[in-house]
């Protein structure tokens, strides 16, 4: 599969899970749908670091989309401005820094990736510090299918325990189905996905 199938694939798996969220809580088939998104994102974190030209931009992107969402995420999961949860391109955002932190900066990197974890636990970004950890996980077990299955385990379970969000471990063996190819330039469509479906998702909670 190609980059642009795999990430296809987590943006469907993602608007299930948010209208389940949003208007249909009672039916969990949508949410479980769901837990395969936030696999994909980390894993195609590091693979946008593996082949960016420059991690500086990349970062800066990623924080402006985080800005860019948070209205909206705010307005369709909770109706108004909420400060305590924030949306999941921080999450990413933070997950690119400690990662890249730690390609870059040796010793002294591992401490600003605890950092940057400790940052998206503290400021409630959606999935925390599991999701700076994850992105950290699947890049450094990138083709070590065993070990990556283990840790991801591992961390699911330290994390949430026996609880819905195991189900994000049927994501893994859809990863290593990864071709190594980008197929469809798909930057600008991901990219701008998330705050416009979220966007729709705030309006029609008003109107319905």
């Amino acid at each position: 599969m190609t980059g642009f199938q795999l990430k296809l694939l987590a943006m469907l798996a993602m608007t299930a899970d948010h209208i389940g969220a949003v208007f249909f809580p009672e039916i969990p088939l949508l949410r479980w749908i769901g837990r395969l998104a936030m696999p994909v994102l980390c894993f195609f974190i590091g693979e946008g670091l593996r082949h960016t030209r420059s991690p500086r931009r990349y970062l800066l992107r990623l924080t402006g989309f985080a800005l860019l969402s948070e209205l909206p995420f705010d307005l369709a999961f909770y109706g108004g401005i909420e400060w305590g949860h924030q949306n999941v391109y921080f999450t990413l955002a933070l997950g690119l820094l400690a990662l890249w932190a730690i390609q870059s900066r040796g010793m002294e990197g591992w401490l600003l990736a605890l950092t940057a974890a400790l940052a998206a636990e503290l400021l409630g970004c959606d999935y925390g510090m599991y999701g700076v950890l994850l992105i950290l996980l699947l890049d450094r077990f990138h083709s070590a299918r065993s070990e990556q299955l283990a840790g991801a385990a591992l961390l699911n379970l330290a994390f949430f325990g026996l609880q819905t969000q195991t189900l994000s471990l049927i994501a893994l063996p859809l990863l290593w189905l990864y071709n190594g190819k980008r197929g469809r330039d798909d930057r600008r469509l991901f990219y701008l996905y998330y705050p416009a479906h979220l966007c729709v998702l705030g309006i029609l909670r008003f109107v319905l």
